[in-house]
């Protein structure tokens, strides 16, 4: 990517007043079990304010969803292949929503450091030869990044069952009767970050303070085969001959609007290159998420390390806190569906081993959430019930 595409953004800010601005901190990353609403919307008439130092108000409260989709974080240790990626924490997405990639959560990033695809029924499977660094900690307006990421992944064409037949079939036009040796996946990418904007965002609960943020990444995917050349082993791209399941170049630009203590872009607007047009709006639907009867869950305060078992549950789930982590007055608990709404709950529970009763609660996906009496969340943690 261009860098002066950068500084030309660059020389729209001015130096402003701080004054109401925010900081996007760490406690905003996506951790396991987390379950994002995303929300998909059409608005032909929402367009994109220009870059601004100055408090600007951004308002989506007549954003109207058309699908909504309930996303869980998975443990990077429920993954197959975690065993090559042991300090990974979280699965995401590799590109787009395909693949998978090993992603690493600390106190000041994201970074994926592995993972791959499965193409023609062979798993493609690697470490990144450069890592990707999706977002770091603090944020603030005019904060800028530059991420360069390479993934790679080569396999002998004869050491997977029936592969030799296949590729020799798709590159069957190769001049000279070359004969592929080996196949490789090749992921390159450049993604540059600024936070162009900050203000508040109305939405259709409440007005959130964000910080706006503009992702511009260009990306180009490789299928290639390798073959042998007067004696020169050279890679051939023959992905134009494959049917992949996501493009194989382009450029991607999206402008997140970030609020403090929620783990997904309270709004994300993706537009093509030239940013003519609007593609896609995606956002946190409130209204769904947290209709009245239901229980903010967001994200978690001040963690506590209860065991939650067994999980899957059929008739019963144990629930056990250490005495210290007791509050004085006990902990109120609850079991939420994916919609938000509680479905169960339970005031001023002291028992190190306490015993949930699922017979009334159908079979599915829930949360249990433990709240101290101020209403802080002590706990959270995934539960299936299956009976």
């Amino acid at each position: 990517m261009k860098k002066y595409l950068l500084l030309s953004l660059l020389s729209w800010f001015t130096i402003g007043s701080s004054m109401g601005q925010i900081t996007y901190t760490s406690i905003s990353f996506p951790q396991a079990g987390d379950v994002l609403a995303i929300s998909t919307a059409v608005d032909s008439l929402l367009t994109i304010t220009p870059p601004s130092a100055t408090a600007t108000a951004w308002d989506f409260s007549q954003l109207t969803a058309v699908t909504t989709n309930y996303d869980t974080i998975q443990a990077a240790s429920s993954g197959a292949f975690y065993a090559q990626f042991p300090n990974s924490d979280i699965l995401q997405p590799l590109l787009g929503q395909v693949g998978v990639s090993y992603t690493d959560v600390t106190a000041t990033q994201i970074e994926r450091i592995g993972g791959g695809f499965e193409i023609l029924g062979i798993s493609f499977i690697n470490s990144f030869a450069n890592t990707h660094i999706t977002q770091t900690v603090p944020l603030t307006y005019n904060d800028v990044a530059s991420d360069a990421y390479a993934f790679r992944f080569s396999e002998q064409i004869d050491s997977v069952p029936f592969l030799r037949q296949l590729i020799d079939s798709l590159v069957s036009g190769l001049p000279f009767g070359l004969s592929p040796d080996s196949i490789r996946i090749a992921i390159d990418g450049d993604e540059d970050r600024v936070v162009d904007a900050w203000g508040t965002c109305a939405m259709a609960d409440s007005t959130y303070a964000v910080l706006r943020q503009k992702v511009v990444t260009d990306f180009e995917v490789k299928f290639e085969v390798s073959v042998n050349l007067f004696g020169s082993i050279q890679w051939v791209n023959v992905a134009g001959f494959i049917q992949l399941p996501f493009p194989t170049s382009g450029t991607t630009v999206q402008y997140n609007f970030l609020s403090e203590g929620i783990k997904q872009p309270l709004v994300s607007i993706t537009m093509d290159s030239a940013e003519t047009m609007i593609n896609n709006i995606e956002y946190l639907d409130t209204t769904v998420n947290n209709p009245p009867n239901t229980i903010d869950v967001r994200y978690v305060q001040n963690e506590i390390a209860a065991q939650i078992y067994p999980n899957p549950a059929q008739q019963t789930v144990q629930v056990q806190v250490a005495s210290e982590d007791i509050p004085v007055n006990g902990y109120n608990l609850f079991v939420i569906d994916l919609l938000g709404r509680i479905v169960l709950s339970e005031s001023k529970v002291q028992d190190e081993n306490h015993t949930i009763n699922l017979n009334r609660i159908a079979n599915g996906h829930y949360i249990i959430v433990l709240r101290n009496q101020q209403g802080e969340i002590l706990k959270r943690a995934p539960l299936e019930i299956q009976k």
